[in-house]
């Protein structure tokens, strides 16, 4: 199918648990009110990968040794610290650009963003914290 009808796919399909829509549905409506989580974004780890794990590291009571040394450790899964041959044989990691705005290139199509509130909620991106582009 050609990339359109292959997005508009992705918006729709709920055939399997770990779909988009159904990732997309669970992050709606997920409890954002409970003390014993702290909610973070794919954005907060790429553009600030220490100082998001060290919000994470402090909410459930690590100490600043225990920072320290859990930073080291989570030094070698930092994206940002892969070289390109790495990235390229890793074809699960599809934004090798690193570039956070990709997604909204997508949706300058208005024939998509129309499919897109004919199947997600209108307040979807106020409630998961994101400005809605697709106005």
């Amino acid at each position: 199918m050609n990339q359109k009808d292959g997005i508009y796919f992705e918006m729709k399909n709920q055939l399997f648990l770990e779909s988009s829509k159904n990732t997309i549905m669970d992050i709606y409506n997920w409890n954002y009110t409970m003390p014993n989580f702290l909610e973070t974004k794919y954005e907060d780890f790429m553009l600030d990968f220490n100082g998001t794990l060290t919000r994470i590291f402090k909410h459930y009571g690590f100490t600043s040794t225990m920072i320290s040394t859990a930073l080291r450790i989570a030094a070698i899964h930092n994206i940002h610290n892969k070289d390109q041959k790495y990235l390229q044989k890793n074809n699960h990691i599809t934004n090798k650009s690193f570039d956070l705005d990709k997604w909204k290139t997508y949706f300058s199509d208005s024939e998509l963003k129309h499919k897109f509130w004919g199947v997600y909620p209108s307040n979807i991106f106020s409630k998961i914290g994101y400005p809605n582009i697709l106005v």
